[in-house]
């Protein structure tokens, strides 16, 4: 996804509606991609600490209560509801493809 955003600033956020931004703040919230709701500008928040950070943000369980219960949707490896994709495949040896 990162790939995406390359060459993008905060001045590239600046002329973005304010309501397209947080829904795509929650489109990446609910797809496991951590955006901080820290009161700061959420375009910063967005360019700084998502596409700008060495490193995924590992989801505290406080920050993945928080997403449950406002937002409801987490599609993420960090969610505790979700089933690990190795105990749905059938146990054989022959290839699914």
């Amino acid at each position: 996804m990162k790939e995406d955003f390359i060459g993008w600033t905060k001045e590239t956020w600046a002329p973005v509606n304010k309501d397209i931004v947080w829904e795509f703040c929650d489109f990446l919230r609910e797809n496991g991609v951590f955006v901080p709701k820290d009161g700061g500008s959420i375009r910063d928040n967005i360019q700084e600490q998502v596409l700008d950070a060495k490193e995924e943000h590992k989801w505290t369980p406080q920050e993945i209560k928080y997403q449950l219960r406002t937002i409801k949707k987490f599609n993420s490896q960090w969610n505790p509801s979700n089933t690990p994709l190795e105990t749905l495949l059938p146990l054989s040896s022959t290839p699914l493809y």
